[in-house]
């Protein structure tokens, strides 16, 4: 094996052992407080769970926690919450994201409110950001 050929082979060798390492990622904690309700959003390395603390729980019928990967697009259902069982918990809602979107890129995460006058509210939704890709480190 030529030296020409044993660098290369080397460098390959690093370029790929730094794109297959498994990354740390740091924790992210986002937060929406309005008058109704306060939603934290929490991603870390176990994957992303929702928090919602409604002020006036006995108002709502029923809740459901949705996510998107655009602010005003379309929105899929991550958790549809009944809240006869919730009421007795004061009006604390906590749910684990079973399919989270792909962490390297936003997610949008809001939730739809039937009163108990059936009249259904859409609240504007929170923004969990990217996480950053890693930049490769080339040690030659």
């Amino acid at each position: 094996m030529t030296a020409k050929t044993s660098r290369t082979l080397a460098i390959t060798i690093m370029v790929f052992m730094t794109l297959f390492t498994k990354v740390n990622a740091q924790d992210t904690i986002v937060k929406l407080i309005n008058s109704e309700f306060t939603m934290e959003v929490h991603r870390d390395s176990a994957g992303v769970s929702v928090a919602v603390y409604l002020t006036t729980p006995a108002n709502y019928s029923s809740i459901v926690i949705e996510k998107g990967q655009w602010s005003d697009g379309e929105f899929r259902q991550c958790a549809d919450i009944d809240m006869k069982t919730q009421n007795a918990n004061g009006g604390i809602i906590t749910m684990k994201d079973n399919y989270p979107l792909n962490p390297f890129y936003d997610v949008y995460y809001r939730i739809k409110g039937t009163g108990i006058d059936g009249n259904e509210k859409i609240f504007p939704p929170l923004l969990l950001p990217a996480k950053t890709m890693p930049v490769p480190k080339f040690h030659l």
